[in-house]
């Protein structure tokens, strides 16, 4: 990994809370706390409100193979804490590359007092891990047009392998290429054959004579011609 890396946590609303409190949202990441605004008073909390962390790639790294993980809490405008729950990292790289929309989802808090019975509280949140970009870096598609370009240079004949064939000698255009191949083509055609046989004449063709001894016998009859039938 490389860069810096930012994790968002975008918090959208709550509901199922009690009635007639204001709450807020904190998030503990690496020692760091962020908290949101106070929400106006009422069971289904709005905030609105996006949390975000900074990290270079060196202690991004240290912190996931420490398995930390950031806590939430939600607390009441007194400091009564409502509950909490924890973010994965590995869910938020996951999203980096979609939309809030796609990524919210709802979050059950955990609870350690008395609630009403039926009561369960839960958070509408989205996560994010991503790199920014490095700086001086091509825009993607410039980088596509270097490595085509680099591609096209390879596949051309070396300038050494040039010289040392002396036949070598670049065509001007299509055109003279196809003439070229033309002219070959025409050589190759026309050029005398070598072979034993003299010239003017043309080779004898192979030729097989079918006996079938079988039907011979059979009938009586030769089928097969002599030595002076096929002289004449």
């Amino acid at each position: 990994m490389s860069g810096i890396f930012d994790f968002q946590v975008f918090i959208s609303e709550g509901r199922n809370f009690p009635r007639g409190e204001a709450y807020r949202v904190l998030i503990n990441f690496d020692e760091e706390f962020k908290t949101t605004n106070l929400s106006r008073p009422s069971d289904k909390p709005s905030w609105g409100e996006e949390l975000k962390w900074s990290f270079d790639a060196e202690r991004l790294r240290k912190l996931i193979a420490a398995g930390t993980t950031p806590k939430l809490t939600v607390t009441r405008h007194d400091g009564w804490k409502l509950g909490w729950t924890v973010l994965d990292l590995r869910t938020s790289k996951l999203n980096a590359g979609r939309s809030r929309d796609d990524t919210s989802k709802w979050m059950l808090l955990r609870t350690g007092s008395a609630l009403p019975k039926g009561m369960f509280p839960e958070l509408c949140l989205s996560q994010k891990l991503t790199e920014r970009p490095t700086a001086g870096s091509p825009p993607a598609e410039d980088q596509v047009q270097a490595l085509m370009s680099k591609i096209s240079k390879e596949s051309e004949p070396k300038v050494e392998e040039r010289n040392a064939d002396p036949q070598y000698t670049p065509p001007d255009s299509d055109d003279d290429q196809e003439s070229a191949a033309k002219s070959i083509e025409a050589s190759a055609t026309t050029a005398p054959q070598q072979s034993g046989m003299p010239h003017g004449r043309a080779p004898l063709k192979a030729s097989a004579t079918f006996c079938p001894g079988e039907e011979s016998r059979k009938t009586g009859e030769d089928i097969c011609p002599t030595d002076n039938e096929m002289e004449d």
